[in-house]
Order: C-alpha cells, then structure tokens, then sequence
C-alpha cells in the first residue's frame, strides 16, 4: 500500500519535501485525525510495510515527533504515542506566553492600524465560526492571529519551537469544542488588540502572560476540554 493521500494532499509525491518529511506528515496526521491515539504503540516493521518506505526515513520522523514531544522511543520497548498530562499543559502555557510577550515586546515599534484590523477581522472570523459550532471553521483564524507576532518579527527560532507546542497542544488529538472557552478567547484576543492600537505595551504583555495563556486563568477549561472522564 503506497503512502496514503488526504484531502490536504498531505503526502503528495509531486510535492518538493522530502520522503522523510512526508513520512512525518503522515505520522502527525494519522495523530491529528484520532487513528494514532496517546497511550498506542508504533510497530516501525507494520508501518514501514503499510508506507512502502524503507525504515530509514521512518526513523528519522519518529525521532522528529519524539523531539516535539509526540512520541518515545523507548530502549528495547518500541514507539510509544505520549499522553498529554495536566502538567505538560502548564508547562506549556508558560512557553508559549513567555515567548509570545517576547516577540510582541520586540515588535511593538511594528505594529500599524493594519495589523490591527487584521487581528479584528481574524477575531471576527473565529467568533462567526463559534457561533456556528464549526471548529474546523475555527481553527485557521486562530492560528493566524497568533502568527501575527511571528511573522512581524521573522524570528525563525520562535517559529521552531512554538509551532510545535501548539500543534500538540491544539491538533493531538484535536480536541473538543467548548463555545464558552473559545468566546472567552476572543474577548482576550481583542483586548490585546485594543492595547496595541492604544500603545499600551505593558497592557498587552500582561494580557498575554497573565490571562491568555495562563494556566491559572485557564485551568478550569483546560480540565474540562483536555480531560473530561479526570
């Protein structure tokens, strides 16, 4: 069976990247779309049979997941999916707001009534999705608010580190919806889009590390959506 094709063409052979690089994206979204759940085993044998791959650029996109904190390879025990545990989202929360305040302080200088209407019209977009309980809807909005800063700043070493906790933070598994968590998102979105059309750094750092992505703040919520049956 040759690599499977999905509606994002994923694994297209037409595509530029590497086998490798396909293999992982085949992996991640195998995770992503629920087939590959935390807590299951990874036979590289099954797998490489079921690509058509060599084990070669198998490994190498396994040990990419487990460098994003997707996986373990474990000694003489194979590849485990890993579990996302509460503490791992509190660590994570307070990477992502440190490094969010960081960028945003470096580019404040950057900002323009432009970028602020974009973050207005992209808040706008995720609160129409809301409304329509439409995650898919959702997610892309949400996505490009936050990249704002990163695509402001160039900084690709932000970029390297960040996108991966997100994606495990947002998209393995893709978890549930809840409408009151995600209105409450937008609020904090658009307040940290008022602060910088006031050009109130200060303001905006805060809202950023001490609600948006505070895990205090967001506990409930997080243990709501991440661990329903805890």
């Amino acid at each position: 069976m040759p690599l499977r094709y999905d509606h994002r063409n994923v694994l297209n052979p037409n595509q530029t990247d590497s086998l490798r690089n396909r293999v992982y994206e085949y992996i991640h979204q195998e995770m992503v779309e629920g087939r590959l759940l935390p807590g299951a085993s990874i036979d590289l044998n099954e797998m490489s049979r079921k690509l058509c791959v060599s084990k070669t650029p198998l490994r190498d996109a396994l040990i990419r997941l487990e460098a994003e904190g997707m996986v373990s390879i474990l000694p003489r025990r194979g590849i485990v999916v890993n579990r996302l545990e509460l503490e791992d989202i509190r660590y994570l929360y307070e990477v992502i707001g440190a490094i969010e305040a960081s960028l945003v302080t470096s580019i404040f200088h950057k900002f323009q009534d432009i970028h602020v209407a974009r973050m207005e019209e992209l808040n706008r977009q995720m609160k129409s999705a809301i409304m329509d309980g439409d995650f898919f809807a959702y997610d892309h909005p949400h996505w490009d608010f936050h990249n704002l800063f990163m695509e402001q700043s160039g900084n690709i070493f932000a970029r390297r580190v960040i996108t991966p906790i997100k994606q495990r933070l947002w998209d393995f598994p893709r978890q549930g919806f809840s409408q009151e968590w995600e209105l409450r998102c937008c609020a904090e979105h658009q307040q940290i889009a008022e602060a910088i059309k006031r050009g109130d750094l200060a303001e905006t750092v805060r809202i950023i590390r001490e609600i948006h992505w505070s895990f205090a703040y967001n506990e409930k919520y997080i243990r709501k959506v991440y661990f329903p049956h805890g």
